[in-house]
C-alpha cells in the first residue's frame, strides 16, 4: 500500500512486509490532481476480498427494479428481513470511542460534523479513521487541507502517548510538531518502534489522499466508486466540505451556496448507492463562534441539515460558562493542556437527537479520550 501525496514529493511506502492484499493507489493521485478521467490503478483489484462487500440490496439494478415492484414483494421475498440482518451486523462495528459505541453504532449513512476551528475536528476525524482501521475497516481519508506528512505525524504522536507509559508519565510524549521538526531522529529506536506499531495496527487499511485543493465532488465519487466496484465498502472521511472545488454544471461554476448543496446531495447519492458510511467535516459561520453549535452554525447551505442522516456539532464545553464566551475561551494565547469537548447529535436518523457525548481533548498529543459518563 502507498499513501498518496498529490504533490508527488513524498510517497511514504508501506512500512510492513508486502502481502498479496497490497494495494497501490498511485493513479488515484492523478485524479486528485485534476485529471478526472485518469485511470484508477489496476492494483485496486487486489483489495482484500474478505472485507465487507457493498450490500447487494443497494446495487443500482436492485434499486431500480424495486421501484417497479409492489411493497408486498419486498416483504414476502425476504428482502426486508435481509436488510435488517445486514444492518444488525453494524452493531458489532467498533469506532474505538467507548461512549460512542455504547450510545449508537456507526451505521451506514451520511454524517456531517461541524465546529469551531479550535475544537479539533480534523484530529477527531483522523483519530476515528485510525481506530476504525485498527478494528478492521477499510478507510479512505480524503484530506483537502492537511498534508500526508501532518496526518501521519499526528498518528505517530498519538501512538507515542497511548503506548509508551514512561513518556506519558513524565509528560515527554512527543507532539506531532516535535515529530515533524525531527526531534525523534536522535531516538531512532523509539521512532522505529512507533512506526512499526502504526504500520502493524493501522496503515494497511488506511488510504490517504492529500493536498487535493482542486478536487471536485465528482472526482471523490469516482475514486470511491472505483474501490466499491472491487467489492470493498470503505468508510469515507472528507476533510472538509468547503474546500471541495465547485463543480461546473451547464458551463457555469456553481456559487458557494449551490455548490455546497450539490456536494452534499452528490455525497448522499453515492452513500446510498453503495451503502457506505461517509463522514464529512464542515466549517461553521464566524457569526456562530460565540454561540452553542446549532443548525444555524453551518455555512451557506440548508442541504447539510436536510440531506445528512446525522449532523454532529462540536462544542468547547468551557466556552459557555457565564464568565466567558466561546471567542475568548478559544483565543487565549496559552491554550489549556486539556479541553473538554462535547459532540452533539443535532440530527440523528438512527436514534435520539440532541444527545451529547463528552471527550477530553489532548491537543499536544492529537488525542481524544472518551469520557465514559459523557452521554447527556
Amino acid at each position: 500500500m502507498k499513501f498518496i501525496n498529490d504533490n508527488n514529493d513524498t510517497n511514504i511506502e508501506k512500512m510492513s512486509p508486502s502481502s498479496p492484499d497490497e494495494v497501490d493507489l498511485d493513479n488515484i493521485a492523478d485524479a486528485a490532481d485534476g485529471n478526472a478521467d485518469a485511470a484508477i490503478c489496476d492494483d485496486v483489484n487486489k483489495l482484500d476480498a474478505e472485507t465487507t462487500a457493498c450490500e447487494n440490496a443497494n446495487k443500482p439494478d436492485d434499486r431500480e427494479s424495486s421501484k417497479r415492484r409492489p411493497v408486498s414483494d419486498y416483504v414476502s421475498n425476504g428482502s426486508f428481513l435481509r436488510t435488517i440482518e445486514a444492518y444488525a451486523k453494524y452493531r458489532e462495528r467498533k469506532t474505538g470511542f467507548t461512549n460512542m459505541d455504547r450510545f449508537q453504532p456507526l451505521f451506514p449513512g451520511l454524517y456531517t460534523m461541524g465546529g469551531n476551528t479550535a475544537v479539533g475536528k480534523t484530529t477527531f476525524a483522523h483519530q476515528l479513521a485510525d481506530q476504525l482501521a485498527a478494528n478492521g475497516e477499510t478507510v479512505l481519508y480524503i484530506s483537502l487541507e492537511q498534508t500526508l506528512f501532518e496526518l501521519v505525524s499526528k498518528s505517530i504522536a498519538r501512538e507515542s502517548y497511548l503506548h509508551n507509559f514512561e513518556l506519558r508519565a513524565k509528560g515527554n510524549a512527543p507532539s506531532s510538531i516535535d515529530i515533524r521538526q525531527g526531534k525523534l531522529l536522535s531516538q531512532p529506536a523509539l521512532l522505529d518502534e512507533l512506526l512499526k506499531q502504526y504500520s502493524a495496527k493501522i496503515a494497511n487499511r488506511l488510504f490517504i489522499i492529500d493536498g487535493a485543493f482542486s478536487m471536485t465532488v465528482e472526482q471523490i465519487k469516482e475514486i470511491t466508486e472505483s474501490v466499491c466496484k472491487t467489492g470493498v465498502t470503505p468508510v469515507v472521511i472528507i476533510d472538509y466540505l468547503q474546500i471541495i472545488a465547485p463543480s461546473v454544471i451547464n458551463k457555469r461554476v456553481l456559487d458557494n451556496r449551490n455548490s455546497i448543496d450539490h456536494i452534499v446531495h452528490t455525497l448522499k447519492t453515492m452513500q446510498s448507492k453503495y451503502n457506505l458510511t461517509v463522514i464529512a467535516i464542515s466549517s461553521i459561520n464566524r457569526t456562530a463562534y460565540n454561540l452553542p453549535i446549532s443548525f444555524e452554525s453551518f455555512k451557506e447551505s440548508g442541504g447539510i441539515e436536510f440531506t445528512s442522516d446525522v449532523v454532529w456539532g462540536m462544542n468547547l464545553v468551557s466556552a459557555f460558562d457565564k464568565s466567558t464566551s466561546k471567542t475568548s475561551a478559544v483565543s487565549k494565547p496559552t491554550a489549556p493542556k486539556l479541553k473538554t469537548i462535547e459532540l452533539v447529535y443535532l440530527k440523528n436518523r438512527f436514534g435520539l437527537q440532541n444527545q451529547s457525548l463528552k471527550f477530553r481533548y489532548h491537543p499536544a498529543n492529537d488525542f481524544f479520550e472518551a469520557i465514559s459518563s459523557g452521554l447527556s
